[in-house]
């Protein structure tokens, strides 16, 4: 497996092997990721890509975390096809995030995670992450409903941070 930086040329693999019901989300990353704020990895088997993870320079979409957290890369829409869950590929997309954070000279890092799913807090907390105290956030985001229809997604989220060494 390798892990790199996605390309135009990789959209049309990206969207056939790892297809998410929020419109153009592979493309919006990929556009993120050519004005500098953000990288858009991508974990590779061969020529099919296996997972994604965004990595934001500029810190959380949300303005309480970007309002209290200063020097924090952010880790988004981290993702697995189902088929290769649980073989480590999420724990390598983490640790290149945080490699990558800790090259370009961020002190922290942070990504939010649902409310409710005590799996994955479990899951970071057992990484050196921490529940950042000052409550919780509402992550908001566009899917498509049955009727092909964007709507809007509000989920109620822990924000938590881990220190780059």
């Amino acid at each position: 497996m390798r892990i790199r930086k996605a390309k135009k040329e990789d959209l049309k693999l990206l969207n056939k092997y790892l297809p998410v019901e929020i419109p153009e989300f592979h493309e919006n990353h990929l556009r993120e990721q050519e004005t500098g704020k953000s990288a858009w990895l991508i974990a590779w088997i061969g020529k099919k890509p296996v997972g994604h993870i965004q990595l934001r320079f500029d810190g959380c979409k949300e303005k309480k975390v970007r309002d209290n957290l200063r020097n924090c890369s952010h880790i988004e829409s981290l993702g697995v096809k189902e088929e290769y869950r649980r073989k480590g590929i999420a724990t390598k997309l983490i640790n290149f995030a945080e490699d990558l954070s800790r090259k370009k000279r961020y002190t922290r890092i942070g990504l939010s995670v649902e409310r409710d799913n005590d799996f994955l807090k479990k899951l970071y907390e057992r990484r050196g992450y921490k529940d950042w105290g000052k409550g919780t956030i509402i992550e908001k985001w566009y899917e498509l409903d049955k009727k092909g229809r964007k709507k809007l997604v509000k989920e109620k989220c822990n924000y938590y941070i881990k220190g780059l060494k």
